[in-house]
């Protein structure tokens, strides 16, 4: 049957804390979370947001086994947003609760069953409750192959990309504790020594003698004020495609990178660049005592005493991910510019390279795992601290971000600290009058691979202590019977993982969430029709060719020294390869 409510209108002008399409959305998620479906009149706009509730529940709205009615209604009344004896003003929050794993399980479940398949993904939710210091606890729903129809785990690793940077830093701030280098420390110092044993070469002579890179400290390394540019993302994803089964080294990322600078003098407004993360990680290699890149054990941030809890995480090397205990992660096939495909192709990213940039990005590791590594940074045992609360300190003192693409979003809390993000997007869809802003922000890292994803719904939760991650094993949504923007991975991936994060933090007592405000702003993939496929075999080029000039002579690196000079969009073969020195 269909509950009809009347909802508590709201005229322009008038007092009341929630506005009316406010109002009607959290109405709406209410009743998803019932069970419930309505159909209020109201203006086009709303009927749209209300449209993609209703896709999202469709699957319980056909259900004749309703869920608490009136357990909705109550929940309304308490709101204000239902009539009820003229009061309309929120209550004070509850008490900050605790809530079970049994608790979590039951009310988080059936959203990752939902937008798994209202999505066509695979969603892990992990949480680290802050009062305890033991294991966290995962949840997943969806497909791990989707060839074969395995499941995916709540304990299957997921490269999670940039979160990564997270763990290189707690390797090096560790080496500060220890008093080994200070954050004021010259960064060519430490680098060098490296560089010259490994790769017969210095960061001054990869700059081409710009003297400005030997004033870089550690410091400017962890919180991107070093002035360096990025490697290019779009030349590296090309590259991985057509060469599978190659590994682009820590040094090819370094000897490839753009060597103009973002500024003239250190330090330099924040620039995220991932070019800092590898020198770090070349730091933390040499403070581990290890001789080699490949042999720097990533995990041992980690006390040996705990690294047992921690079964979920790997730091894939050389190889492709099949050599490793990691999920499968699905990325769509790239088109030349304004060609289309006559359905959207998943490639399977398995028998493709894991390294995905060492320190920079390689981690593997389960929501569950990644939940509990923020709890233990921020809520450390103080048994077992990874970092000194003095440091963890040091790491939020956040600054904006200057990269092009966050322009527009500076008001959205793209902030960044010493390897942390303040993920302050959340605050500016909290319900008005239903709690803080400041109670929905998180501090953490999200990152991604070509074909997976870890999500800005990873990190810590200050106001109610406690861990949480959201990973998924495809860059975006593939739920190819719907129109294409709901693939957008903004929609698919951050509306899925606001849901995710809304109930934990109501479960909490916190405030509410409207997570459809989130507003697509990428180009979905092309396709002319309905359907999709998915494909493990690696692509196969013939008569591909790239557009390329003269590429540059080599210099003393052993690999990855030419300066690549692709020009074209050619998704076979998109570097000119310098035969004499690239892949000695």
């Amino acid at each position: 049957r269909v509950i009809r409510l009347q909802v508590a209108s709201t005229q322009r002008g008038s007092n009341s804390n929630v506005p009316h399409k406010q109002c009607l959305n959290t109405v709406l998620t209410v009743l998803h979370e019932a069970h419930l479906c309505i159909t209020p009149k109201v203006d086009a706009d709303t009927l749209r947001r209300q449209d993609q509730h209703r896709r999202l529940n469709h699957s319980r709205c056909a259900t004749t086994g309703l869920a608490s009615p009136m357990r909705a209604i109550l929940i309304l009344l308490g709101l204000g947003l239902v009539e009820s004896s003229g009061n309309r003003t929120p209550p004070d929050q509850p008490p900050n609760t605790r809530p079970t794993h049994s608790e979590i399980a039951s009310a988080v479940q059936p959203i990752l069953d939902d937008i798994a398949v209202e999505f066509n993904m695979s969603f892990q939710l992990g949480y680290a409750d802050g009062i305890s210091h033991g294991s966290g606890w995962g949840f997943a729903s969806g497909l791990d192959d989707r060839l074969e129809g395995t499941p995916l785990l709540p304990s299957t690793a997921i490269p999670g990309g940039s979160v990564t940077k997270t763990w290189t830093a707690v390797a090096v701030l560790q080496g500060v504790a220890q008093g080994k280098l200070q954050l004021k420390t010259l960064a060519h110092t430490l680098v060098d020594p490296v560089l010259k044993a490994q790769n017969q070469t210095t960061m001054l002579e990869l700059w081409h003698g710009d003297s400005e890179v030997e004033r870089v400290t550690v410091r400017d390394l962890l919180g991107h004020t070093s002035g360096f540019e990025d490697y290019d993302n779009d030349q590296l994803r090309f590259f991985t495609i057509a060469n599978p089964t190659r590994d682009f080294t820590p040094f090819d990322f370094l000897a490839v990178a753009n060597k103009t600078r973002t500024c003239r003098r250190v330090p330099c407004p924040p620039f995220y660049s991932s070019i800092n993360f590898i020198l770090l990680g070349l730091i933390a290699q040499d403070l581990s005592g290890r001789a080699a890149w490949e042999d720097f054990d990533q995990l041992s941030v980690i006390s040996a005493s705990r690294q047992h809890l921690y079964d979920q995480t790997v730091f894939p090397k050389l190889g492709p991910c099949s050599a490793y205990p990691v999920s499968h992660q699905y990325a769509v096939a790239e088109v030349e510019p304004g060609q289309t495909l006559p359905v959207p192709v998943f490639w399977d990213m398995i028998e493709y390279s894991c390294l995905n940039g060492w320190t920079t990005g390689n981690i593997a590791s389960s929501a569950r795992d990644l939940a509990m590594f923020f709890r233990d940074l921020f809520q450390s045992d103080s048994t077992h601290p990874l970092l000194p609360p003095a440091l963890v300190a040091e790491m939020r003192e956040w600054r904006n971000l200057t990269n092009d693409w966050t322009d527009g979003y500076a008001d959205l809390g793209i902030w960044y600290g010493l390897a942390l993000f303040r993920c302050g997007e959340f605050a500016h869809i909290v319900v008005p009058g239903t709690g803080s802003r400041d109670h929905a922000i998180l501090w953490g890292h999200p990152g991604s691979d070509y074909g997976s994803t870890s999500s800005p719904v990873c990190g810590w939760n200050d106001a109610y202590n406690f861990g949480i991650c959201v990973l998924m094993n495809s860059a975006q949504g593939m739920n190819c019977s719907t129109e294409a923007s709901t693939n957008l991975a903004e929609r698919a991936g951050s509306i899925g993982s606001c849901l995710l994060y809304a109930k934990i933090l109501r479960m909490h007592g916190g405030p509410w969430l409207d997570c459809y405000e989130y507003k697509p702003s990428a180009t979905p993939y092309k396709s002319s029709t309905v359907g999709c496929a998915w494909e493990k075999d690696l692509p196969v080029c013939s008569g591909c060719q790239s557009t390329c000039a003269k590429c540059a002579p080599c210099g003393k690196n052993r690999r990855g020294s030419c300066e690549w000079c692709w020009t074209g969009f050619s998704p076979c073969l998109p570097f000119c390869e310098n035969k004499g020195c690239f892949g000695q």
